[in-house]
């Protein structure tokens, strides 16, 4: 959290709460990690990525 914390300052990241979104990222990690580990179909490691970077930078990157 003191990372995002960090970003939020120098205006890297949008204003969101830290401690929040931080439960929001660990929550869509953690549902991805079972869909991996079981082998889900469409749910590969390189397609879980996407889906994490786009949520990241949806959510979280300020905009240039």
């Amino acid at each position: 959290m003191a990372l995002l914390a960090e970003g939020i300052s120098r205006g890297e990241f949008r204003r969101v709460d830290p401690d929040r979104f931080a439960a929001r990222l660990r929550a869509l990690l953690d549902g991805f990690a079972i869909h991996v580990a079981i082998g889900l179909r469409g749910t590969d490691r390189a397609q879980v990525l996407r889906h994490v970077h786009e949520f990241l930078a949806d959510s979280l990157l300020a905009d240039a």
